[in-house]
């Protein structure tokens, strides 16, 4: 009898970065540098194809309280040392990336929140109900990474709305 072996796969398609940054640049509630300054770290926007879907879909099973988590991912030098040399720049919100993700999907925590909670505040968040906090799902074990530049007007318009995500713990 052979011993049978799980997997999960996500897969992420031409997904807008929300945000891009050096990792290791932050602090947790310690004094603890936090990452790797070795990498880089993305936050990525909402899909636009099926939006929604997911509260929609909960809403079935009368769960009306919900807000969409933000997904984080850490990126290898050599992917963002290839678009440099194509593009002319780094990465930046308004770009959009694709990978598969084979790891564990971790939710960082943060102390500065309150008793380690897995969340971060938002303005998305506090709009969408006041008191409310976004859950960051950092994806693991990428593979196909690719980062897609966009024109620089959309680039532009997508960093004039991005929001403060200084208190990210990861």
């Amino acid at each position: 009898m052979s011993s049978l072996v799980g997997s999960i796969q996500h897969i992420f398609e031409n997904v807008i970065i929300r945000h891009f940054e050096a990792d290791g640049t932050r602090t947790d509630s310690n004094g603890n540098v936090v990452g790797d300054t070795r990498v880089f770290r993305a936050l990525l926007g909402m899909a636009e194809l099926m939006q929604d879907v997911g509260k929609n879909t909960l809403r079935d099973y009368n769960i009306f309280h919900v807000h969409p988590s933000i997904s984080g991912a850490r990126i290898k030098p050599s992917v963002v040392a290839k678009f440099e040399k194509d593009n002319g720049r780094l990465p930046q919100a308004g770009d959009r990336i694709s990978f598969t993700s084979t790891g564990d999907v971790c939710a960082p925590t943060d102390k500065r929140i309150g008793n380690g909670q897995y969340v971060i505040k938002t303005p998305e968040a506090e709009e969408a109900s006041p008191g409310t906090k976004d859950c960051i799902l950092e994806y693991t074990g990428l593979t196909k990474v690719v980062i897609h530049a966009v024109d620089q007007a959309a680039v532009m318009t997508s960093a004039a709305v991005e929001t403060d995500v200084e208190d990210a713990p990861w």
